[in-house]
């Protein structure tokens, strides 16, 4: 598709792709022709940030973890085309800054947008929490398992790792019927809410 496009007259190419070998098609173009005109996002379900840098090594200008919102695809072009470099921050993980920066204690690296959904998004955690607890003490598995997906889909969206690696444990222990270390995953989760909502982010 990129041949097609090139020698158009077009100031800017938005170019999609997760191959490697495709972005050092693109730079070596670039290089020999003079200039960097195509932006080069990569669109990738791997959501690990030592993966992201290597895109971003490679020659990417900017990482979207898929599944992303629309409004983070526009917040990255206009980042790129404001900044005319490459992003190193929320073009490389968008709304998951939030998680990532709050599980590592680095609040002061978390967009100013992003930190204004932090009360609700705890509010949610706790409130997932809560009904999780109260589902298995009710023995009511199919509410708990719903709660789960629901939490975790949650944490992968804002990028809490911990958090949803804690919460597949807990589905995994529900279901292989070790009601006791489920409910030591709950303590676990419980010291773990209390020390994010400590990060002093404001």
């Amino acid at each position: 598709m990129l041949p097609i496009i090139q020698g158009q007259g077009f100031e800017r190419t938005l170019y999609f792709t997760n191959t490697f070998g495709e972005v050092t098609k693109i730079r070596k173009d670039e290089k020999r022709k003079g200039g960097h005109s195509q932006v080069v996002l990569a669109v990738t379900a791997h959501a690990f940030q030592e993966q992201k840098k290597n895109f971003i090594q490679a020659g990417f200008d900017g990482v979207l973890t898929k599944p992303f919102f629309k409004r983070e695809l526009l917040q990255t072009i206009y980042t790129l085309k404001k900044s005319g470099k490459k992003d190193q921050s929320n073009a490389v993980i968008g709304n998951k800054a939030l998680g990532y920066w709050l599980e590592n204690e680095h609040p002061d690296e978390i967009p100013e947008p992003l930190k204004e959904l932090i009360p609700d998004v705890l509010q949610t955690i706790d409130s997932d929490l809560h009904t999780m607890k109260l589902a298995l003490a009710n023995k009511d598995y199919e509410l708990l398992y719903s709660a789960s997906h629901s939490l975790r889909g949650m944490s992968g969206m804002f990028g809490f790792a911990k958090l949803a690696a804690l919460v597949a444990d807990l589905s995994k222990s529900v279901k292989a019927g070790n009601l006791v270390v489920a409910k030591e995953i709950f303590v676990v989760l419980d010291v773990y809410l209390v020390g994010i909502s400590k990060v002093n982010v404001f």
